[in-house]
């Protein structure tokens, strides 16, 4: 069955969107995913039935999708002919076109609400809606950016479509519902992590007005970045990290009753002996783990490495490699991931651990922990500790895939029992 056959019986609806490419290196085979909305309304993650061999016809049928998709959502376009602006809409599946009867871009929006109302659509139908806002940014604001950065604010995107509803007006949004969204959020990511977030939201806002889909007398309020603690606030120490894993056995052990180690425990672990991002450890997966010859390889296959955020190779620690071995043998079959607890990202799955369970810890150190505690301090604790103990910054720098410049810049920072060494010394 050729892809082209497969795509015709694929119809999306107009909310359809982003659209992504995965690639399966265990089977050599590329996926093309998309969310939209299923028979109950719910926005969900769709899978085309249909994998391919390379990622050229994936790619192909997954533009096909998008230009569905694009065909039946409302748009404006410029006719070259009568130097007017159109609209083009689908009704009851026939596509039609309607002058605007301006060529000022500042009317589109007033002009493209009157069309709407005209066309037994509602009046409502003609303001910029979340799902609207969105799919064009990603579709079009996004379209040079890297993968990386399209995949990241991709999920991002979902949130807030989830959040807001995708038929929401986005001129009906009122600060005081940013305001509800930062504060939630906040009880499960840093502020660094919302940060994103925050300019997912603005570069959308901001580019519905300049393609003029947006009036900006009625665009949402912009969100403004939260204060990000200091480096210094937080420096683990071993015991620090000792206490963490055991409230996290103990959690597994007596709330969950899992038998299994759970993905937090790997991620401590993992992190205690490698001091990678947390990024490193999502993606993980068991074809990248040589427990024969003790090495792990973080960066995957077939991805393009990052010049700036280098995924290094790394040899397994021996107080590493048990516990390697035991989820390895635990591990059941689909899981292809180390981290086999999907669903939500490991750096989300710390920070709202420290905020729902250390925070009644018995451990007073624990208590002062969880309204600050992230996953990049785990990696900050790695390195400073490797600093402390005399390691070379470009050492340290090859197991983390930093260079010695940022390293002593940003991450080493220093506490003054680490010079006890030197001043019993001199």
């Amino acid at each position: 069955m050729s892809s082209g056959d497969a795509a015709t019986r694929i119809e999306v609806s107009a909310a359809a969107g982003p659209f992504r490419v995965r690639a399966n290196k265990r089977t050599s085979t590329y996926t093309v995913l998309w969310y939209d909305h299923d028979s109950n309304g719910a926005l969900v993650e769709h899978e085309h039935p249909t994998q391919f061999r390379t990622q050229r016809s994936a790619n192909k049928v997954m533009q096909r999708l998008m230009n569905q998709a694009e065909s039946k959502r409302p748009r404006v376009r410029l006719c070259p002919n009568r130097n007017m602006f159109m609209l083009h809409v689908e009704v009851n599946g026939k596509p039609l076109r309607r002058s605007l009867g301006t060529r000022d871009p500042q009317e589109i929006p007033r002009r493209r609400e009157i069309v709407m109302a005209k066309l037994g659509l509602g009046g409502d139908a003609g303001v910029l809606t979340v799902r609207e806002m969105f799919a064009d940014y990603y579709d079009h604001g996004l379209v040079d950016a890297a993968a990386s950065t399209r995949q990241v604010f991709g999920r991002m995107i979902q949130r807030f479509r989830r959040y807001f509803t995708d038929d929401a007006p986005v001129s009906t949004i009122t600060e005081d519902q940013l305001a509800i969204y930062q504060t939630r959020r906040l009880e499960s990511v840093q502020p660094v992590s919302f940060g994103l977030e925050v300019s997912c939201w603005n570069a959308a806002v901001r580019y519905a007005i300049s393609r003029k889909m947006l009036d900006p007398s009625k665009a949402p309020p912009l969100l403004v970045k939260p204060k990000r603690l200091h480096k210094e606030r937080l420096l683990l120490t071993r015991e620090d990290w000792s206490g963490i894993l055991d409230e996290a056995h103990k959690f597994r052990r007596y709330v969950t009753h899992s038998p299994r180690l759970g993905s937090l425990e790997l991620y401590l672990h993992l992190v205690r002996y490698t001091g990678g991002r947390a990024s490193f450890y999502d993606q993980l997966q068991w074809s990248q783990v040589d427990l024969r010859n003790k090495l792990i390889d973080f960066q995957p296959t077939g991805v393009v490495a990052s010049k700036r955020k280098r995924r290094p190779l790394v040899p397994i620690a021996k107080e590493l490699l048990p516990v390697l071995e035991r989820a390895y043998a635990e591990r059941e079959p689909g899981d292809d991931y180390v981290l086999w607890e999907r669903g939500s990202l490991i750096g989300e799955r710390v920070t709202g651990f420290a905020r729902r369970v250390l925070r009644s810890s018995e451990s007073a150190r624990m208590r002062e922990l969880s309204p600050q505690l992230h996953s990049h301090a785990f990696r900050r604790a790695y390195i400073t500790w490797g600093m402390s103990q005399g390691l070379s910054s470009w050492l340290i720098g090859q197991v983390t895939g930093n260079s010695p410049a940022v390293i002593e810049k940003y991450y080493a920072t220093y506490r003054p029992d680490m010079g006890r060494s030197v001043v019993d010394s001199v």
